[in-house]
């Protein structure tokens, strides 16, 4: 989600399975290591995929929302 929040959804891909299934697939690996300039970044934020609460508690039981929730568990010492 972060990556379509920042806008950049269209332009990327997640490798469901992980290097062993693109190894599994017999796809190329390398231990090269290559030089890259440094990009530009510029964020386009989808405001639109991040809502808060009164807006979750109004749409909870709306036919054809799906509310997903991924918190960070937080650790105290």
């Amino acid at each position: 989600m972060t990556l379509d929040y920042l806008g950049l959804g269209d332009h990327t891909s997640i490798l469901d399975g992980g290097l062993p299934a693109w190894r599994g697939e017999g796809r190329p690996v390398t231990t090269e290591v290559r030089t890259r300039a440094p990009g530009k970044f510029t964020p386009r934020v989808n405001a639109k995929l991040v809502v808060n609460a009164s807006w979750v508690n109004a749409n909870l039981n709306r036919p054809g929302v799906m509310i997903w929730m991924r918190a960070r568990q937080i650790l105290y010492r």
